[in-house]
């Protein structure tokens, strides 16, 4: 299968079931949902001061992108 659009807003949202969307082979709909900012602060808190301890170490902080790996 070919992908050649994929979704995660659409109008209306959410999306009825017998909207054509739903049937095109060339189409993925992936669910439109976000974090409050209560839990992304609980859970991006960490993670940047992990990278901000591994920076002043100077150390590969541990989200960081590598190019060569295809990200």
């Amino acid at each position: 299968m070919k992908i050649d659009i994929g979704l995660d807003v659409t109008d209306p949202e959410p999306l009825p079931d017998e909207h054509p969307l739903w049937s095109m082979s060339n189409v993925i709909i992936t669910p439109h949902t976000a974090n409050t900012m209560n839990s992304m602060d609980r859970l991006l808190a960490p993670v940047v001061a992990a990278n901000y301890r591994a920076l002043v170490a100077r150390e590969t902080m541990p989200t960081e992108v590598d190019p060569s790996k295809g990200y």
